[in-house]
């Protein structure tokens, strides 16, 4: 199943599924995409210094 996917789960559904509550799930993401996007941009800087 697609992250998309679940959005359309019931809550009870999403925690039986993923095993945390959405919120808690929600939250994991959020710094998950936030370190990603973080490691891009260092990545980045330091191409553009080669």
């Amino acid at each position: 199943m697609e992250y998309e996917q679940t959005k359309r789960l019931s809550n009870r559904e999403f925690k039986r599924l993923v095993g945390v509550q959405r919120r808690t799930f929600d939250e994991i993401v959020h710094v998950l995409r936030d370190a990603a996007t973080k490691r891009l941009f260092t990545l980045l800087s330091a191409i553009s210094h080669l």
